[in-house]
């Protein structure tokens, strides 16, 4: 069974995130830890603690949580 582990590293380059979301305040968007879609709508962010590393949640996007779900990572309640 694969792991689930970052493709890419989070990146925080918020000039062209600010470009493609105009009506969103740049801190508000967030990538997906995961696999680094851009998520600016908090209701397309879910946190995930790893079963491994339980100090700091995860912010994973609807496909990567799926994913993660089934590797073990648990939601925060």
């Amino acid at each position: 069974m694969a792991r689930i582990r970052p493709l890419h590293p989070v990146v925080q380059d918020d000039a062209i995130i600010g470009e493609e979301y105009p009506d969103h305040a740049v801190a508000s968007i967030v990538r997906c830890e995961l696999c680094g879609v851009q998520l600016p709508e908090p209701s397309q962010r879910y946190l995930l603690v790893s079963p491994r590393r339980r100090v700091t949640p995860i912010v994973a996007c609807h496909t990567c949580r799926n994913a993660a779900l089934g590797e073990g990572y648990r939601p925060v309640s």
